[in-house]
């Protein structure tokens, strides 16, 4: 697989990966509304406390993604002023879906670690191709 067609960009943090499995994470534009309402499986947001969202989390669950078959299409919203943002993930399996959800959850601290805001992940309702 070629880079170019394995790149996953959020603003401006992006890498290239090399996986079969690579899911791009599509930028699009500021979410204005409530995160909830957002038509996701499984619904990531990234907040900051005055300092910025968890990038160390987010890397990982970048990670997660370039790995995982499961996961069929990913979307990040920018979300109010601190560099917040959303992670849409799409699971079209329903019987994948609380695989997929354990496993982000675990790359989730309980606890924000350093100076960066929390991280929440909940789970929303599968789609169906």
């Amino acid at each position: 697989m070629s880079c170019s067609r394995a790149l996953i960009t959020l603003f401006a943090f992006g890498v290239c990966a090399t996986s079969a499995y690579a899911v791009p994470v599509e930028k699009r534009d500021f979410f204005p509304g409530n995160p909830a309402e957002l038509p996701c499986s499984i619904r990531v947001v990234f907040e900051s406390s005055a300092t910025g969202p968890d990038y160390a989390v987010w890397n990982e669950i970048r990670t997660y993604l370039s790995t995982t078959k499961d996961v069929q299409r990913a979307e990040a919203f920018g979300w109010r002023m601190e560099g917040e943002f959303i992670l849409c993930l799409q699971v079209e399996e329903p019987e994948a879906l609380p695989k997929v959800f354990a496993d982000i959850k675990t790359l989730i601290p309980a606890i924000p670690t350093g100076t960066s805001g929390p991280t929440m992940a909940t789970l929303g309702a599968p789609r169906r191709r």
